[in-house]
């Protein structure tokens, strides 16, 4: 059995359609779905509708968390405010659907368990052999899928095996988009598929900045943009260092000064030059 193997998409409509194509020419047996379809971008809808005609073997990321756990009062924040966005383009059909979908899936493929799981609260971005401690002890498998950290990875540990497939969205590893197809047909073979970011990135900003989504989120809609372009972890730093410095205030009140941080800290041009350095390393 050959399975497409995709994660964090992150509303890269673009990006997807690229995997759809790819996976469909290569005539795979199904679909497995990492979670982080969505937020950051328009076509939440559309995205979910074609995971759901295509896999029943789908679990639920952090983004999907973060939308469905929004708090009311904190909607006009700038860091929620992106998020609210997709909640409210959603369909109700649409919000059930992720309301319904299991944090983890264990699958028998070929006589073989197969753990399928997002990996937010047990893996860093930087993956650690600790983590996949953690997922040993807490799980009986003997492979496991995950996503969460953007980077692609193949590892056998303890007798397991440990694949992600990377971000078709959001790569922060090498500029290309990626997923992976899975032989699961007795020793386990993994094509990792590649595509070039920069062949279609005039066209992915060009589609972008037209969005409702980038309209109403500029700074944030910025971030996603030098993210994919550069294949760096900005979004994570950008929020990083907004927090770390909001931490150090002493006028206690957080969410004011969150708010002027987070504007402040993007159009600062030295903290701007910073991140670009980041982006180009």
């Amino acid at each position: 059995m050959r399975l497409a193997v995709i994660s964090d998409i992150h509303s890269n409509i673009l990006a997807f359609k690229l995997a759809l194509k790819d996976a469909l020419n290569e005539r795979v047996d199904g679909f497995i779905f990492l979670g982080d379809y969505i937020t950051d971008g328009d076509y939440a809808n559309e995205i979910l509708e074609v995971i759901k005609n295509l896999s029943k073997e789908v679990i639920v990321g952090n983004r999907e968390k973060y939308i469905l756990n929004i708090n009311p009062l904190k909607r006009e924040y700038k860091n929620v405010k992106a998020l609210a966005f997709t909640y409210d383009e959603l369909n109700q059909e649409n919000k059930e659907y992720l309301k319904k979908l299991p944090i983890y899936k264990i699958l028998n493929i070929n006589n073989q368990k197969v753990l399928i799981i997002h990996g937010d609260g047990y893996l860093s971005r930087n993956v650690l052999n600790d983590t996949f401690d953690k997922l040993i002890k807490e799980f009986d498998f003997d492979i496991c899928l995950f996503g969460h950290s953007h980077k692609y990875l193949y590892k056998n540990y303890q007798g397991k095996i440990f694949i992600n497939p990377g971000s078709i969205g959001q790569p922060t590893d090498s500029n290309t988009y990626k997923y992976c197809i899975i032989d699961f047909n007795n020793k386990i073979k993994v094509n990792l598929r590649e595509f070039k970011v920069m062949d279609t990135f005039d066209t992915l900003q060009a589609e972008y900045k037209k969005t409702l989504f980038y309209q109403n989120n500029f700074i944030w809609g910025n971030l996603v943009l030098n993210e994919i372009k550069y294949s760096k972890d900005i979004c994570s730093e950008f929020m990083s260092t907004v927090r770390s410095k909001v931490k150090y205030d002493t006028s206690n009140n957080f969410n004011a000064v969150f708010e002027e941080v987070y504007n402040n800290y993007f159009t600062d041009e030295l903290l701007a030059k910073r991140l670009l350095d980041k982006e180009v390393r």
